[in-house]
């Protein structure tokens, strides 16, 4: 084999990150190319990603660890884990309301119907029945009692989903570990610099201390964009902040307040939203606002005023500009986590994109170290999966009742994005929900959060009408 094929042959990959991203990339990575002979080194720069907080990452067998082998209820001891079977907002539409919106699907298809048809004809001809009284996920969260079960073909069941919450910083170390146990080499170093060839290439990352590490294709999963940065400084960045207008994130621990609840509590503020976990070990309070309205000390202090006990950690500031970058792959670098998206947790977490990311690229994993043709489709994909989870989150603004504060008003007056037009009109007009391609949302999580938030469509499927409303509605009790 001469020097070239030596060198353009996937042989070492090198990871670049200091979060929970690159670690869980790492022992997907470790995973898959066990005994291929291929070497894989994760560089965790000193400084980067806070740790402090809570992650959401979805549970079951057919998730991202149950898909990697990883038995669950260890990663949930190791990481201080808990159940979370959806979210509950608090005073997102009025100042007393409370909207949950539970992950999983509602009822069952009937008659090659979806049932949210069903449900709608139901409540026109006088039944008082809730949406969420067709969730076997709602149901579970309300009474406090849960136990994945194996589905099987179990129908009912299927119907189930939930996501577990994780302590970030436990998180990153048990991958950080499993991944060595794997064979991935970790180096504890900051990156200076980063080494292209004439090709446009990657094929060193500098390291502080002297040394470079060899690499024949990057994955780069740092806030600070060291190698994507470096291949193409002016990529292009979709900027979000016209429709999603929190830009500081604050966060501290606290000593456990209760028994961990089976959903993430959200709270509507002036000027931004206060999230509240009780994971195993700690509470963890998260403060998402706009510095436009509200200053960080001024902040700071009203995130403190909400804890229940002393924090038993400092209160940390993440700042971040909401978007994405439309190339994450570029040459024979990927950019995954948040090197490739800042988007605010409100529905998906950043890690979750960024395991599902991972997933996909190590289905379409070239031969060598530059496939511009499976780049050009992963970048088409990800941004599908993107975009979704942008216009998620921009609706649960819009569909938010609230707008006593500037915050509040701005994001519900605003002028939805093109993409999240269609959906709604399509969705008011004939209860149609579509979702593209490899989107990390389905169809369940859209309807659940469109029907809870209460936008409702104006006609249903004609195939409704069609159907005996007495089987029909013996089918639903």
């Amino acid at each position: 084999m001469n020097d070239k094929t030596s060198r353009d042959s996937l042989s070492n990959i090198v990871v670049v990150g200091s979060g929970a991203e690159a670690a869980a990339v790492s022992v997907a990575l470790g995973v898959s190319l066990k005994g291929s002979g291929i070497r894989t080194t994760l560089v965790s720069p000193s400084h980067g990603q806070s740790s402090t907080g809570v992650a959401r990452v979805r549970g079951g067998d057919s998730a991202f660890h149950g898909r990697l082998g990883i038995d669950e209820n260890e990663l949930m001891k190791s990481t201080a884990a808990v159940y979370s079977l959806g979210s509950r907002f608090n005073g997102f539409v009025t100042s007393n309301d409370s909207t949950f919106v539970p992950l999983g699907a509602h009822g069952m298809t009937m008659r090659l119907v979806p049932f949210h048809h069903h449900w709608i004809r139901s409540m026109a001809a006088g039944d008082t029945g809730q949406y969420n009284d067709y969730s076997l996920t709602a149901a579970a969260a309300e009474r406090g009692r849960f136990e994945p079960a194996k589905t099987g073909d179990n129908a009912v069941l299927a119907t189930v989903a939930y996501d577990l919450l994780v302590d970030l910083d436990l998180y990153t170390h048990y991958c950080r570990r499993m991944a060595q146990s794997l064979g991935v080499k970790v180096v504890n170093d900051d990156v200076s610099g980063v080494n292209i060839g004439a090709d446009g290439c990657i094929e060193q990352v500098r390291l502080v201390d002297g040394t470079a590490i060899d690499g024949n294709f990057f994955i780069d999963c740092s806030t600070e964009r060291f190698l994507a940065g470096s291949l193409d400084p002016t990529a292009g960045f979709e900027d979000w902040s016209e429709w999603l207008h929190c830009d500081r994130f604050l966060s501290v621990l606290s000593r456990k307040q209760r028994e961990p609840s089976l959903f993430t509590l959200l709270k509507a503020m002036d000027h931004g939203w206060l999230q509240c976990n009780t994971l195993q070990n700690f509470t963890v309070y998260m403060l998402a606002f706009c510095s436009d309205y509200l200053d960080d000390t001024k902040a700071k202090r009203l995130l403190e005023s909400n804890l229940v006990h002393s924090p038993v950690s400092s209160v940390e500031l993440a700042t971040y500009r909401p978007g994405r970058y439309s190339t994450p792959w570029v040459s024979n670098c990927v950019a995954i986590g948040p090197a490739a998206i800042a988007i605010e947790p409100l529905n998906v977490s950043s890690l979750q994109l960024a395991q599902n990311a991972a997933l996909r690229l190590l289905g379409m994993l070239p031969a060598g170290r530059n496939d511009g043709m499976l780049a050009k489709e992963f970048n088409r994909m990800t941004a599908n999966e993107h975009i979704g989870v942008r216009d998620l989150t921009i609706l649960t603004y819009h569909l938010a009742g609230r707008h006593a504060t500037p915050f509040w008003a701005g994001l519900r007056n605003s002028a939805l994005p093109d993409s999240l037009q269609k959906r709604v009109e399509l969705f008011r007009r004939v209860g149609r929900v579509n979702t593209n391609e490899n989107e990390w949302l389905g169809a369940d999580d859209w309807l659940s959060c469109m029907i809870n938030f209460g936008l409702l469509p104006d006609k249903c499927s004609p195939l409704v009408d069609m159907a005996d409303a007495g089987q029909v509605r013996a089918s639903m009790l």
